[in-house]
Parts: C-alpha cells; structure tokens; sequence
C-alpha cells in the first residue's frame, strides 16, 4: 500500500512538473510571437543604403522581395543584395526587442573579395512605426577592430564572416578573421558591444584566438 502511495506522489509531482515546464515554453513562445519587432517581414523590405553603397547600387535605398534584391542589369551593371538570419533581443534594456538584420550586397568588380560585403542594420518600434536604431553606415565591425589586429600578420587581414547573437543586451560578435595569403585558418575573434542610449560601443577588447586547424582528407 505504501509503494503504491510513494509511485501516486511520484507521477503526480512529474505530471506538475512538466505542465508547468510546458507552460513556461508556452508563455516564452507566445512572448516571442506578440513581440511587435517580430510581425516585421524583413524578407520583403524597403532598406535605405549607406552613403557609399548608393554610389555602388545607383539607388537611395533597395527594395528586397523574398529575401533577395537583383537590378537585373547586364552583367557590366549587375548588382544583387539578399537578406540573412534576423537576431531578435532587447539592446536598449527597454523590454522589448530589436532586430538585427544582415543585409549582404554584392556588386560586379574586378576583385570578387572586394565585391561584396555585408551590412547590419538594427531596428526598432517607436510609435507602432518600424524604425532604424543603427544604420549600416554607423556600425563597422572591422574598423574597430582593425586597432587590435596584427597589420604584418597575413592571416589577420580580413573578416571573413561572422555570427551574432545578442545575450543580455549585449550584441557579440564572432568573426573570422583571414587574410588573401594565409597558409592556415586564421583567428576566431569575438567582439562585445552594448548600446550606450545614442550608439553602439565596445564594451571590451576583442577576444583574438587560433582558429583550429581543419582536417584535412
């Protein structure tokens, strides 16, 4: 009789556990989802361009449909943009979130490395409107990096790509860092900025370690 007591309390505090467990990922999804920030299809929008990227496009801004732009020009006049994962999170300490939204622009020249480049872009609601926070031309990863990077070293040359996240309105970034002439992989870099209520700032000096060495087969 008592077994079957101890087993009754033991299935009984599980089936509270997990309800509450499920309630709690409902409540964090449904959270999400009534995020106004969310409702915004960044896949089909109207992106102003930084100064020097209208004098490449020819254009004051580019509209995206499904995620991609393209002049259709011929190919002496050929440009292209495509939209990249949107990272959500709260950088203002405000409660409600942003979003960052990577916007790779490509464009015909006579170095393909030279030729592309991706810009972030960080909006946000105001007055139920959609509206920058940061603009492409007001963010740059690489030129604050470039005080800390090694300028005789050539596999510390270029940023190659890079992951962000933002965790506790703090935006980093992990970059890979390589160069035209670098015989291995080059770093891992991992930069932290915070928004400071007018602008993006770095919080502290990146962090620069080997990238590891792929195998080779």
């Amino acid at each position: 009789m008592m077994n079957r007591m101890v087993i009754t309390l033991l299935f009984g505090l599980l089936a509270t556990l997990c309800f509450g467990q499920n309630r709690s990922q409902t409540a964090k999804r449904s959270s999400s989802m009534s995020s106004p920030i969310r409702r915004i299809d960044f896949r089909n929008f109207t992106f102003p361009l930084a100064p020097y990227e209208k004098d490449h496009f020819k254009a004051q801004s580019i509209t995206a449909r499904n995620g991609k732009y393209d002049n259709e020009k011929s190919h002496y006049e050929w440009r292209s943009a495509r939209v990249g994962q949107v990272i959500y999170g709260d950088l203002t300490g405000d409660g409600r979130e942003e979003a960052l939204v990577p916007l790779t622009l490509e464009w015909i020249g006579a170095n393909p490395a030279n030729s592309s480049d991706t810009e972030f872009y960080i909006f946000t609601i105001r007055n139920d409107t959609v509206s920058p926070l940061v603009m492409a031309d007001e963010f740059d990863d690489w030129t604050d990096y470039t005080p800390y990077r090694n300028p005789t070293d050539q596999c510390d040359g270029w940023i190659w790509g890079s992951d962000v996240k933002i965790e506790r309105q703090v935006l980093k970034f992990n970059l890979k860092v390589g160069g035209r002439h670098c015989v291995d992989n080059g770093y891992d870099v991992t930069m932290k900025y915070r928004w400071n209520g007018s602008r993006l700032i770095l919080i502290e000096k990146p962090l620069k370690r080997k990238a590891k060495l792929k195998s080779r087969t």
